[in-house]
């Protein structure tokens, strides 16, 4: 149950209770002035007012009169509390032994909760030990269970965090990147892993984490945590001396362009897809080569794919058939078959939404001969194979061709027979199609 702000009437009945050891201190008195001067200075916080209470007690700035019971004010200065919490806390910490200071730091830079069991070099270095030996003397965090431990106020977290400089703060991170002793298969390991590197200033490393992080996000159709990570991955890329390549530069606002495209916030996903389409266009010419054009037509068929999802389909075609013609022109892309089949068949899915069947048919039969020739060369899966039947068979169904229709369901249905289970969802929808 957390505590509120206490009344001046509150705030003097608890700082009675702290001189209050038993029954016979009941008629303890305490002296007006310290009472008002404590009220005044911790505003009725609770803890600010037991911390403060300490700082004088520890400094023999009040006066315990036993014989009297009278707590008296023992300082000839108007002014004995400390200004701030931070002050008081402060004052501790610094006279901890170095090892337990150095702990401190350690525990601040993982983060207000941590598992050592994710550090495995630095319990193995002795920091476990020390944060041992300052939990027995000091009490600053809770052990929630074994080997995770958590800060027991922020207020103590915060103090700790104000003392360590930028160039040590930078080496504690190098220090924590060191002892990650493997990376997660779950983005959250991977986040921490970047966080860390990020704080060390180690850029590049810190790019590629969370850009993995938010890739593995997005497998997990965690499509809002993926936009957090791509967002994060920026700044570390524009904070690197090596000169990036433009598809490193664009790859974490391509991948937001998609991420805002299934979260359906379409003008975020715009802008940041016509920010690539806009980078593009400054490569000179003459360096426009395979790599470029590969970029490019990604760039452009993602922004297609957004068209296609606002209903823009005359925008989302114009893209298509600006995209599509050097993919098929280029010696090298042609190759890559699956590649070329995904954005064909994305773009025969506009027509026929759009209500051109005889384009999106050519197109999706296009894509089917694409996807025949990776499967001979095991570039596919047969049930990509399934995909373009099906495809093609609605297309040719919309078009009156029933026959035609039927034999590609046909065949998309005993492809996804043999290798699915009988009651998966694609099974199904090929058996709705067939009957």
């Amino acid at each position: 149950v957390g505590l509120g702000k206490m009344t001046q009437a509150d705030s003097e009945r608890f700082v009675h209770s702290l001189f209050v050891a038993t029954e016979n201190d009941e008629k303890m008195i305490l002296h007006p002035k310290i009472a008002e001067a404590i009220y005044d200075r911790a505003n009725g916080c609770p803890m600010f007012t037991q911390r403060a209470i300490s700082w004088a007690r520890r400094k023999r700035l009040i006066d315990i009169d036993e014989i009297t019971n009278f707590v008296d004010w023992n300082s000839p200065d108007e002014d004995i509390f400390p200004h701030t919490l931070n002050e008081e806390i402060l004052e501790v910490v610094n006279n901890l032994p170095e090892n337990h200071l150095d702990a401190l730091k350690i525990a601040t830079c993982l983060g207000f909760a941590f598992d050592l069991n994710v550090y495995g070099a630095l319990k193995n270095e002795g920091f476990h030990t020390s944060l041992e030996e300052v939990m027995a003397s000091h009490g600053i965090f809770h052990q929630v269970e074994k080997n995770v431990y958590r800060w027991k106020s922020t207020a103590a977290f915060e103090a700790v965090e104000s003392i360590i400089i930028s160039n040590e703060r930078r080496e504690i991170h190098e220090r924590i990147a060191g002892s990650l002793q493997q990376l997660s298969d779950e983005s959250k390991g991977i986040v921490l892993y970047a966080r860390h590197h990020a704080m060390a200033k180690q850029w590049e490393k810190a790019f590629d984490l969370y850009m993995l992080a938010g890739k593995k996000a997005e497998e997990e159709i965690d499509f809002t945590g993926a936009v957090s990570l791509y967002t994060e991955a920026k700044p570390c890329l524009s904070r690197t001396r090596a000169k990036a390549s433009l598809k490193r530069k664009l790859s974490p606002h391509a991948a937001l362009g998609s991420c805002y495209r299934e979260l359906v916030r379409y003008d975020e996903a715009e802008d940041e897809l016509e920010f690539c389409l806009d980078k593009t266009m400054e490569v000179p010419e003459d360096e426009r080569d395979l790599a470029f054009k590969e970029i490019e037509i990604d760039v452009i068929t993602t922004l297609a794919k957004l068209k296609q999802a606002q209903s823009k389909y005359v925008e989302a075609m114009n893209l298509y058939e600006r995209a599509l013609p050097t993919a098929r022109g280029t010696k090298e892309l042609q190759s890559n078959n699956v590649w070329l089949a995904h954005h064909v068949a994305n773009c025969a899915e506009i027509y026929r939404k759009s209500g051109d069947l005889q384009k999106a048919a050519s197109l999706h039969t296009e894509a089917l001969g694409y996807r025949e020739l990776a499967a001979k060369e095991n570039q596919c899966s047969s049930l990509e194979l399934s995909l373009s039947f099906t495809q093609l068979g609605t297309t040719e169904a919309g078009l009156g061709n029933q026959s035609e229709a039927y034999n590609l369901h046909k065949k998309a249905l005993a492809i996804r027979m043999e290798q699915l289970d009988f009651y998966h969802s694609l099974v199904s929808e090929s058996l709705n199609y067939c009957a």
